[in-house]
């Protein structure tokens, strides 16, 4: 999970649509459920030429780099995922869901299957550190009473700003600080509230197949480096060969932390724990000269 900079004041046109108003005011006069249809909160929109596009799907994809919000593997078919869930919340049996923020713009974010599935990931799980006495329960209303409060729909406005959700949220949190990983790819949580620790139950952030990709995606460094201290031992590489290739290898290192790659936190995480992480699965008598050569390319040396 990478911090995500959304501009909640301009959704995409098509969570701004008629059919979309509508809808709303049909859920606060009836509360009627079916009108909540994933090809509005999803934005699709009919072209001029009879394709289909999904606006609020292409939007959220790019302002997450292609990525699942929670577990950053690439996923180019997203679920568009309710942050706080719209129809119930496991766990709080009274409680309706949040159903007024099915088509709020702050509330959805692209997830792979797997983290949002009911029962292994997310699904309707959103528990709070305050508790259910903080959870609202009823949609904010404008002061006329005929609609929404639109100034009390976002996670960091007073009302839902309250509830003090365990799940880290990557628009308004800053998760690089909640999370620690280690070489086996495993993920913990690390902050004093224990929200980083909840995020990763909620979502299963380490479901075998996830820690295994990202142990994978470390190997992807690791195994080159190792490979090139053998052939330089074995005579394959000089000296100025061998620091070449591994301030190219340090290079792609430190890109693999940007948010747009996959598994990006824990490529930051790994690159700035180099010693930790890394050394360690180098045979010790190669350890000496890869740090130092680490050393230097920090500091612009090598």
């Amino acid at each position: 999970m990478r911090s995500v900079h959304k501009d909640f004041d301009h959704p995409p046109a098509a969570l701004q649509l008629q059919a979309v108003k509508d809808a709303i005011a049909a859920l606060l006069a009836t509360d009627d459920r079916s009108v909540i249809q994933s090809d509005l909160y999803r934005g699709r929109m009919e072209l001029p030429d009879g394709s289909v596009k999904f606006e609020v799907v292409e939007a959220l994809m790019g302002l997450y780099n292609d990525k699942c919000a929670y577990c950053e593997t690439k996923e180019f078919d997203p679920q568009i995922e309710h942050y706080r869930p719209k129809n119930k919340v496991t766990g709080a049996r009274k409680h309706p869901g949040y159903f007024w923020l099915a088509f709020e713009w702050s509330n959805l974010v692209s997830t792979c299957f797997d983290c949002n599935k009911i029962g292994k990931g997310k699904g309707n799980r959103f528990p709070l550190l305050g508790g259910e006495a903080n959870r609202l329960s009823t949609p904010p209303l404008s002061q006329n009473g005929s609609g929404l409060d639109v100034n009390e729909l976002r996670p960091d406005h007073p009302q839902l700003s309250k509830e003090r959700p365990y799940l880290l949220h990557p628009e308004f949190d800053i998760p690089e600080i909640c999370f620690a990983f280690d070489n086996e790819g495993l993920m913990s949580g690390i902050d004093a509230e224990g929200r980083g620790k909840e995020t990763i139950k909620i979502c299963n952030l380490n479901r075998k197949n996830l820690k295994y990709r990202r142990q994978k995606a470390l190997e992807f460094f690791v195994i080159p480096i190792r490979n090139a201290m053998q052939a330089f031992d074995a005579g394959g590489f000089d000296n100025n060969q061998l620091l070449l290739f591994l301030k190219f290898t340090f290079q792609r290192f430190e890109d693999w932390g940007q948010p747009k790659e996959e598994y990006s936190l824990f490529g930051k995480f790994a690159f700035e724990n180099f010693s930790s992480l890394v050394l360690t699965l180098l045979p010790k008598g190669y350890r000496a000269v890869i740090e130092e050569a680490f050393r230097r390319f920090q500091l612009g040396q090598l």
